[in-house]
């Protein structure tokens, strides 16, 4: 009769024994400093969860009436407006996680935010009585640990000119950043984005107009900032940095102008323009069309940026449109250079190869 040795089981065994020792001079180690299981902060998401369901239980334990419960609910609501408020100020959103706005450095922040809010005293008072009432709820919540999410603090956000005006903007609407987004016609992302210290690019132009009508704000006010905070070169040590050649040539190539003017599209090209203009905002085209390819028509007054003649049909404007006969221009008057001026402000990267108009 064969006997079988399980050699896995004595590895295991081994391995186990290991892990378990090393486990253990871990813990003796971290007790002798003094120190606790490091536990990562929650996202304020889980602090309006916990705060709903302790005062759900009040509402099922009080005997109160419904006039009671109905106030109860309405003050919940205002706590979570005034939290929605003050950290999308500090430029952050309920899917961030609880930092030092709300910790640490609580009373600097909230000093900070109330003196910036433009409503009245009562008001101030009201929002400082609710976000102390949030710290309270946020040590209990941490404290009592209920949430089961982990994560390290959060890095203080970027604070320049133009995300401070946004963060104050947004928040003396009382508004959420994407019921914002939404009313306005902008990217909730974008939005996002900025609120968390991201500049816009050149293509976000409209949706900044848009958003500066939508928050009462002065023309082209967050337009300035952004892009002149954005031009700014970064404060690391570049003069030590050998320049490289290809993104200097093609540094000087993007301020080289070569669109070709409007007045020179001649009635062939405005023919065939117009009538593709017509097959892309058609609602029933002649030909095959994808649900992507169609151009939407907006009211002027929704407009953020001044459009050319050919971009409006029946008294609206496409932004698609302006865009798509930019590209065209760009690229007949580069057709139009001189073969001299052509090659010259031809770029070709030095990995690949290939050529970049």
């Amino acid at each position: 009769m064969k006997k079988s040795i399980r050699i896995n089981w004595l590895a295991t065994s081994r391995y186990r024994t290991y892990a378990r020792d090393n486990v253990g001079m871990l813990e003796r180690r971290r007790r002798s400093c003094g120190s606790t299981k490091p536990t990562m902060q929650p996202k304020y998401d889980d602090l309006i969860t916990f705060q709903r369901r302790l005062v759900d239980q009040d509402k099922l334990a009080s005997s109160s009436t419904r006039d009671a419960r109905v106030r109860t609910t309405q003050s919940f609501r205002n706590q979570v407006s005034t939290l929605h408020s003050y950290i999308s100020y500090h430029g952050k959103t309920t899917q961030s996680r609880i930092g030092r706005e709300l910790l640490s450095q609580f009373d600097e922040h909230l000093k900070r935010y109330i003196d910036n809010l433009p409503v009245t005293a009562h008001t101030k008072s009201d929002r400082r009585s609710h976000l102390r009432s949030w710290r309270r709820i946020a040590d209990e919540m941490l404290n009592s640990g209920s949430s089961s999410h982990e994560s390290k603090e959060r890095n203080p956000s970027v604070t320049s000119a133009f995300h401070q005006s946004l963060r104050q903007a947004i928040a003396a609407t009382h508004e959420k950043p994407k019921t914002l987004a939404r009313r306005c016609g902008a990217s909730t992302s974008a939005i996002q984005r900025w609120l968390k210290g991201a500049f816009p690019n050149a293509r976000a132009r409209p949706s900044l107009h848009r958003l500066e009508r939508a928050l009462g704000l002065p023309t082209d006010s967050l337009v300035k900032l952004a892009f002149e905070q954005a031009a700014q070169p970064p404060v690391a040590n570049r003069a030590s940095c050998p320049p490289i050649p290809y993104r200097e040539r093609l540094r000087a190539n993007t301020k080289s102008f070569y669109a070709l003017p409007l007045a020179q599209l001649n009635s062939s090209f405005r023919a065939e323009w117009a009538s593709f203009f017509e097959y892309k905002t058609s609602r029933c085209p002649r030909f095959e069309r994808s649900a992507k390819g169609t151009w939407r028509l907006v009211p002027p007054a929704q407009i953020g940026k001044k459009l050319p003649a050919l971009a409006y049909l029946h008294g609206r404007g496409a932004e698609t449109a302006s865009m798509t006969l930019d590209n065209l221009r760009n690229f007949f008057g580069y057709l139009a250079l001189s073969e001299g001026k052509r090659i010259a402000s031809t770029v070709v990267d030095d990995e690949t190869g290939m050529v970049v108009l």
